[in-house]
C-alpha cells in the first residue's frame, strides 16, 4: 500500500509519484493489513510531502510540481492494428476513481505491552466509459492491535484482528448492490540476533 503523508494514496502506481518533491520515504515492515485493510498485507510505503504539498479535499494533495492525488485518472486506448478477438476500436478508455477516507486510533501502554484500537473507513468512486459507468464501494472497519517486548526488548511479539463490513454499488445504471462481512487476523514475530540483524516471520489474511 502506498500513502501519502500518512494518507492512502488514491493510487498504486509509484510512478505517479513526483519524487522529486519528496522529503523522506518510510517504509512500513512487517503485516498491516489489520490496521489498512487488505491492500497492506504486504507493507506500506508513506511518501512524505512535507513543506511540499498542500492539502485540498480528502486524500486529494497537489504536489509543489502541481500534480494531484487522490483522483486517480487512466486513460488508455486498444489498437485496431492488434484486434484479435475483435473487441478493439481505438476509440480512448477512460477509469476515474475518487478516493476519500479517515482513520482514528488510541493507544494504551501497559508496561512492555502496547494496544492500540481504531476505526478505519474508505470510501471510492469509480466513473468509467464502459458499463456500469459508475460505481462505489464503502468500507468500515474496526481493528485491534497488540505488541509486546521480551528479552529486553529483543524478541517482539504483535498481533491483531479487523473486522470490514463492506458495500459495492453499481449507481449508473442502476443495478445491484452487494455487502458483505469479513474478519481478518495477523501474528508476527521478530528477534534482534545482533545488532544488525532482525529475523521476522508473520501470518496474516486477506480478502477481495
Amino acid at each position: 500500500m502506498i500513502l501519502i503523508n500518512s494518507r492512502r494514496a488514491g493510487t498504486g502506481n509509484v510512478a505517479k509519484i513526483m519524487t522529486k518533491n519528496v522529503e523522506r520515504i518510510e517504509i512500513i515492515r512487517g503485516l498491516a493489513s489489520v490496521q489498512y485493510g487488505s491492500a497492506a498485507v504486504g507493507e506500506v510505503e508513506n511518501f512524505d510531502f512535507s513543506g511540499t504539498a498542500t492539502k485540498g479535499s480528502i486524500d486529494d494533495y497537489t504536489t509543489g510540481s502541481g500534480v494531484q492525488y487522490g483522483n486517480d485518472k487512466d486513460t488508455w486506448v486498444d489498437p485496431i492494428g492488434s484486434n484479435p478477438d475483435g473487441w478493439d476500436d481505438g476509440i480512448p478508455s477512460e477509469q476515474e476513481t475518487d478516493n476519500q477516507g479517515a482513520q482514528a486510533q488510541l493507544t494504551a501502554i501497559f508496561g512492555n505491552t502496547q494496544i492500540t484500537g481504531g476505526i478505519d473507513w474508505v470510501d471510492y468512486e469509480v466513473d468509467a466509459t464502459w458499463s456500469p459507468q459508475k460505481t462505489s464501494y464503502e468500507n468500515l472497519a474496526g481493528f485491534l492491535l497488540a505488541k509486546g517486548k521480551m528479552m529486553e526488548d529483543r524478541l517482539v511479539l504483535s498481533g491483531g484482528l479487523r473486522h470490514d463490513s463492506y458495500e459495492v454499488k453499481a449507481i449508473i445504471p442502476a443495478g445491484n448492490t452487494a455487502d458483505d462481512n469479513n474478519v481478518t487476523p495477523n501474528v508476527g514475530i521478530s528477534y534482534l540476533l545482533t545488532d544488525y540483524l532482525k529475523l521476522r516471520a508473520g501470518y496474516s489474511q486477506a480478502f477481495l
